[in-house]
């Protein structure tokens, strides 16, 4: 196997490896949804009524849900408010506020079909008996469910979170977002000294460390590494029949009731701005009395239990209580939902492994082109996703696609230069072995072959062009001299070649004089092919009458060719200034 093939496959295998390592842990790694966040329908951060939204807690990880934001209605949660005053009938047995006298209450709140209860005073009589504070604990959890309030506060030394606070908390490791701007508290200013049944969630009625701001409700806080909520926030939404894992938060955005509660916006210190004030009114009943009102009109099934009175104030947690619970139930709600379904999970490894084997056969690409098409890759990519999220009804995650090619792309580039120079190296190592085996070859040749003869040598060092085998011309005298004449230069050019001094002993070739010797019979020959094209042509144009003409041609030849030398020296002229353009028709003829 070819080491790009060898790169190929261990390319195809890291990255493999890496897409189906992301696509099977993307729901342990909450980070890794980044970029379906970005893809998603919902613009983050936007609650503003028409907007989507995503709902936080969908029933199946394979499916998206998305609904619209709505605007506020003007709907405010119908409740009983039970006040209690100061009391001047003197009806109450145990004076102006008792947790005796508060339990009578709440059990006449129950025969008129209360369900959930929201005290809002604070519950603590240090100077009681446990004894007399068991009654109202044991009323509080006669209800469905229920919700108290007491301040909270930071100081130097801080108290551990009490066991009822935890309940209606959350982990800060499930806010989104930065909570580190979030108030801190760890002490309660007045904590209730009565047992807290199981049914209550126990939220803060203020934040006495902070300084109140006008039209500004907070609505989270951190003790350690709680997070802890306002509790007419608590209140409505037990109110909704939600618990406190419907909670949603994004921190420095929006606290979210639910799949199809409230969206309440907050800034990134946990605080709800709004001026909005309820103009109507709860029907109410005092505390004292609430034994003798009918159930005739009443359609209430929730109630809350506040001190109004100028005397009985002094015990109030919250002021104002349905106010606040209808300015928090005065924000954006959800509805209209659509669902997306997640592609199935062997399509989805199926296109893991295709991005795979794209990126190991861009591998052999030049560097340019290959991220040029990797960059093209990742845009389409993040735009089938896109299109998937917004105009079909199915979805899929986008990170395992956008790290298979990421992978793809660093492995390439980290493999591409390593597997140039082992193929360089390669190639240059085979170029070196066919040189060293071509000399032995040779050498091997020359020791099997037999010995060259004296006139094959020549030839190797000298090879001459091949002559045609002269026909019988016109002028047959005149071509037989020259023959004859160079017949016997080349003889005696063999004698002088075969004496050893005549020859270069650097190149192995005949000397000089030898040289010049030579061209004399290489010019004649030369002559005398030209001569014979020239008779070939006189012959086919030739008649009869012509036979005379061309036998004193040739006697003049014949004169010609028995002085050798003058021969000789007129040729070596010739070759001399006319043999690169030497005509056809000389008057040597």
């Amino acid at each position: 196997m070819s080491i790009i093939r060898k790169a190929q496959l261990l390319i195809l295998a890291l990255t493999a490896g890496t897409g189906l390592a992301v696509l099977f842990t993307l729901d342990k790694v909450p980070t890794l949804s980044l970029v379906d966040t970005m893809l998603s329908p919902q613009e983050s951060g936007n609650i503003a009524p028409g907007s989507i939204v995503e709902d936080p807690h969908p029933e199946s990880h394979r499916k998206r849900v998305f609904r619209k934001v709505f605007a506020p209605n003007n709907q405010t949660p119908e409740y009983l408010l039970c006040s209690i005053d100061d009391d001047p009938d003197r009806i109450n047995a145990y004076g102006l506020y008792h947790p005796a006298d508060l339990s009578i209450a709440l059990e006449n709140l129950r025969q008129l079909k209360m369900r959930s209860i929201f005290i809002t005073t604070h519950l603590q009589w240090p100077e009681l008996d446990q004894v007399e504070l068991n009654a109202l604990s044991s009323a509080i959890g006669k209800f469905e469910h229920a919700t108290i309030a007491t301040p909270v506060k930071r100081s130097v030394k801080g108290d551990p979170i009490p066991d009822y606070f935890i309940r209606a908390s959350l982990p800060a490791s499930e806010v989104s977002g930065d909570s580190s701007s979030l108030p801190r508290v760890n002490q309660l200013s007045l904590a209730p000294n009565i047992t807290i049944p199981q049914n209550t969630l126990a939220g803060f009625s203020q934040i006495e460390s902070e300084e109140a701001l006008e039209n500004s409700i907070p609505l989270v806080a951190r003790w350690d590494d709680r997070i802890i909520f306002y509790a007419p926030l608590l209140e409505l939404l037990q109110h909704l029949g939600l618990t406190i894992d419907d909670l949603y938060i994004e921190a420095g955005q929006y606290i979210r009731l639910g799949n199809k509660g409230n969206i309440i916006p907050i800034d990134e210190f946990g605080h709800y701005k709004t001026d909005y004030q309820t103009t109507e009114e709860p029907f109410t009943v005092t505390a004292a009395y609430s034994g003798e009102v009918s159930m005739i009109g009443i359609t209430q099934t929730s109630a809350i239990l506040s001190a109004d009175g100028e005397k009985s104030s002094v015990y109030s947690a919250i002021s104002n209580p349905y106010n606040i619970i209808a300015q928090i139930a005065h924000t954006p709600t959800v509805g209209e939902e659509s669902t997306l379904t997640r592609f199935p999970l062997w399509l989805e490894i199926l296109l893991v492994l295709n991005l795979a084997a794209l990126g190991a056969w861009l591998f052999t690409y030049r560097s340019s082109r290959r991220h040029t098409v990797f960059t093209i890759a990742l845009f389409t990519t993040g735009a089938i996703i896109f299109v998937l999220n917004r105009f079909t009804a199915y979805w899929s995650p986008s990170a395992p696609y956008f790290l298979t090619l990421i992978s793809a792309w660093i492995f390439t580039s980290l493999l591409s230069r390593p597997v140039r120079k082992k193929l360089r190296e390669n190639k240059s190592s085979a170029a070196e072995n066919k040189k060293t085996k071509e000399p032995a070859t040779q050498s091997s040749k020359e020791d099997t072959s037999p010995a060259k003869t004296s006139s094959q040598k020549k030839e190797a060092r000298d090879p001459k062009p091949a002559t045609k085998k002269p026909s019988e011309p016109a002028g047959k005298p005149f071509k037989a001299s020259l023959e004859k004449n160079s017949q016997d230069k080349k003889s005696k050019q063999e004698i002088k070649l075969s004496k050893p001094e005549k020859e270069n002993t650097h190149t192995g070739k005949p000397s000089a004089q030898a040289f010049e010797e030579e061209l004399i019979p290489d010019e004649a020959t030369m002559f005398s092919a030209a001569s014979e094209k020239q008779a070939e042509k006189k012959t086919n144009q030739a008649d009869a009458d012509d036979t005379s003409a061309k036998t004193e041609k040739s006697s003049e030849s014949n004169k010609q060719a028995t002085a050798p030398g003058q021969i000789t020296s007129k040729v070596k002229i010739d070759i001399k200034t006319e043999y690169p353009f030497y005509p056809a028709d000389s008057e040597d003829k």
